[in-house]
């Protein structure tokens, strides 16, 4: 059975990440920096997908504590 990767709109729209994020430039886990890691996804040996980035110590937003 395949199990479906989540998307970046999957992620509740009333909590910090990701998906309602505002950050622009700097670091941020959504630019492509490199082959491991891009769009709110971590990429591991084969380019496969081997999780998602949900946390974010750089989040920016409306739900900024």
């Amino acid at each position: 059975m395949k199990i479906p990767i989540p998307t970046i709109e999957d992620f509740p729209a009333d909590r910090a990440n990701c998906g309602n994020c505002t950050r622009k430039g700097g670091y941020c886990p959504r630019s492509k920096k490199d082959k491991r890691q891009h769009n709110g996804l971590l990429y591991g040996f084969g380019n496969q997908i081997t999780g998602i980035i949900y946390r974010c110590i750089n989040y920016t937003g409306p739900f900024k504590k």
